[in-house]
């Protein structure tokens, strides 16, 4: 067997051997989460190996995403830590991040919004009252997704993540999606268009370039300045909001935001420094 060749089969091996070990452990963690009435969403490459794909290893994680019911996050945080999960990096616009601790593998990204303030229209709230509860696919209970709200969700991450159609593993997932899961492309763009989505998904399926996103695309309504941002500004995904004067909103939030992130580290770092100066001081 040529070293190339043998290369991409032990690549498929890993990828198979992480999608049980993702599954599982979403398992538990959906298990000691129902145990206390919260049942997640399972998103993006989890729940894509478990619905789309039949053989999980065509299709990479490097992480676990659930989506959390509104007002439940502060909850779900308590029985994270419970289940020996720490906090991994800063909280984000709309996720936070948490490291596992024991046998377990993945970071888990808990996300109480899809998308940053401001950015689409897909409210946590209408993403839940559309999806449907599913005891069997990870062995404890889930909600999980709508079947065109995978697809809208998928066109949104797209823009949100900057990625590029270099990214042969994500703009495959929509026909897969579409395949997989029987969409109709005149509902899939009438779903995308009361998403706030439809300027996104001008430039993600002229990316991906597959029959189905085509048709989609085709069956959007007429939109001259949504064409022109979807094949010539698409560096932002605030430029890809529904409408611009939305886009300028989610854009202001996501500047302010920055801004006080900033001064947030500026205050912390200015305050570690001082108690160091104070304790050279001691000790002289």
């Amino acid at each position: 067997m040529a070293r190339a060749e043998l290369g991409v089969r032990r690549s498929r091996e890993q990828t198979f051997v992480a999608s049980v070990l993702a599954r599982e452990q979403l398992g538990r963690l959906a298990r000691a989460l129902a145990d206390e009435g919260i049942v997640v969403m399972p998103l993006k490459g989890v729940l894509l190996q478990a619905i789309v794909y039949d053989d999980p290893s065509e299709r990479p994680i490097s992480d676990i995403d659930v989506l959390v019911p509104e007002g439940r996050f502060e909850h779900v945080v308590r029985v994270l830590r419970r289940e020996g999960y720490t906090a991994a990096f800063e909280r984000g616009a709309a996720a936070q991040t948490f490291r596992p601790s024991g046998h377990d593998t993945f970071l888990v990204d808990v996300h109480w919004s899809l998308f940053r303030r401001g950015l689409f229209r897909m409210p946590t709230s209408e993403v839940f009252a559309r999806s449907t509860r599913d005891a069997r696919l990870f062995g404890s209970p889930v909600m999980r997704m709508n079947s065109y709200d995978v697809f809208a969700h998928l066109i949104g991450h797209f823009v949100k993540g900057r990625l590029r159609m270099d990214d042969a593993c994500h703009l495959s997932d929509f026909e897969r999606v579409a395949r997989s899961l029987e969409l109709d492309p005149r509902q899939c763009a009438r779903h995308v268009e009361r998403c706030g989505l439809a300027r996104a998904a001008r430039y993600v399926l002229r990316l991906s370039g597959g029959r189905f996103g085509t048709s989609v695309v085709g069956a959007l309504h007429r939109d001259p300045l949504g064409y022109l941002v979807a094949t010539r500004w698409w560096y932002t995904e605030h430029v890809l909001n529904a409408t611009l004067p939305r886009g300028a909103r989610s854009f202001a939030h996501h500047i302010a935001r920055s801004i006080r992130r900033r001064a947030r580290r500026t205050f912390a770092h200015s305050a570690s420094g001082d108690r160091c100066s104070r304790s050279s001081t001691s000790e002289l």
